[in-house]
């Protein structure tokens, strides 16, 4: 079975055909960052076209910190690890390993084993998993031997299936979610505040700026200059047709902006940018990140939108509910009992951050789908 670079070869209609509904390991987002963003997935297909797989050569100081297993596994890592095969993207914290339905379990083994073996290292790891593709994954053996999972992190995503309309959207919600949206639209109203939007490479110089702020209060590299060369990034070549870019402005002055892409049946949003001071009295952070994308997901037919990984509380008190990530890992050396006392205090962290949203009967059902995963308990709720 071959492996090939993307780089060298490419990806065609058939990878984006299994990746429908996974924009972060979709063609358009492979190739961008192959092409410019020094990212190199390798990629393998079973001989009947059926299933597919992608992995990076990875360095643990060379990788976003939240696809190594130190960050994921924590003390339950018994040995550091350095170099690891990275299987099912490094991005935007949404693993998979496509396949069409029906795809046997030989056939989804077929192009991870082939990967593991051509990239040689003893460790791998497959992050950032539904529980239920990870679940799947362990039940067919995609992984050789035992995988130990973890719970990386939780994500938070809106469900809109059976919704047209903002309206239906604002209907689902309860009536404290409900109260707390009318108040943001009252607010964003009486602000001034003008939001529109447009494809990004229209906007990139306007509203670098405004992500270089939010970089610089998260630590990283705050300056307009690095800022407008990611986005670029993100609008290179197949990207652009799918990005859109929200932009909101009061007095025809960019405050917030919010970066999204079109992909299959889901939008899936993926940073922002915005004036501290201006954006939270004015509504503009929720008005770009959050409705807009709604109602452009609705007037697009979509089912979906992604919200990522931070803000977790808002994004619930709206409407948002909690999709749980999970990790797999092979051939390190992590202690299975530790790794689920790490699931556990996440499930912790997770109840204080967002309170009765992540309730108990969720945290304990997502405690013992850690023990479904780990093969310690053989019908846990879901």
């Amino acid at each position: 079975m071959a492996v090939t670079d993307v780089r060298t070869t490419g990806l065609d209609a058939a990878w984006d055909a299994l990746n429908a509904e996974s924009f972060y390991t979709g063609g358009p987002w492979l190739r961008a960052f192959a092409e410019r963003g020094g990212m190199h997935p390798h990629v393998a297909w079973s001989d009947d076209g059926s299933a597919a797989a992608l992995a990076y050569d990875a360095r643990s100081d060379a990788t976003n910190p939240r696809y190594t297993h130190a960050w994921l596994y924590e003390d339950a890592l018994r040995t550091p690890v350095e170099a690891f095969t990275l299987l099912g993207g490094c991005s935007g914290y949404a693993g998979h390993l496509p396949a069409a339905p029906g795809a046997s379990a030989a056939a989804r083994r077929a192009p991870v084993r082939a990967l593991l073996d051509a990239l040689g290292h003893d460790a791998a790891l497959l992050p950032h998993l539904t529980g239920e593709e990870a679940a799947d994954v362990v039940a067919a053996g995609v992984l050789p031997g035992r995988p130990v999972p973890v719970l990386g992190m939780v994500t938070a995503a809106i469900d809109l299936r059976g919704m047209t309309t903002p309206e239906d959207h604002l209907a689902s919600l309860s009536r404290t979610s409900r109260s707390g949206v009318r108040r943001d639209l009252r607010r964003i109203e009486a602000s001034g505040v003008r939001v529109t939007t447009s494809g990004l490479a229209e906007v990139v110089d306007e509203v670098a700026p405004l992500l270089g702020q939010v970089q610089a209060h998260h630590g990283h590299d705050g300056s307009a200059e690095g800022a407008a060369a990611y986005l670029r990034l993100c609008a290179h070549g197949d990207l652009a047709r799918h990005a859109f870019a929200v932009v909101a402005r009061l007095d025809g002055e960019a405050v917030a902006f919010a970066l999204g892409y079109r992909w299959g049946s889901g939008v899936a949003m993926r940073v922002s940018g915005l004036r501290y001071d201006v954006a939270a009295a004015t509504g503009a952070y929720f008005a770009t990140y959050f409705y807009e994308p709604v109602r452009i997901a609705l007037e697009a037919g979509c089912t979906w939108v992604d919200l990522g990984g931070e803000a977790l509380e808002s994004k619930t008190r709206r409407g948002a509910h909690l999709v749980p990530r999970w990790a797999l890992s092979v051939g390190a050396d992590v202690d299975p009992a530790a790794a689920r006392e790490v699931t556990r205090a996440r499930l912790a962290d997770l109840h204080a951050q967002v309170g009765d949203r992540a309730d108990q009967a969720r945290l304990d059902a997502w405690d013992a789908w850690h023990a479904r995963l780990a093969g310690t308990s053989p019908s846990p709720a879901r």
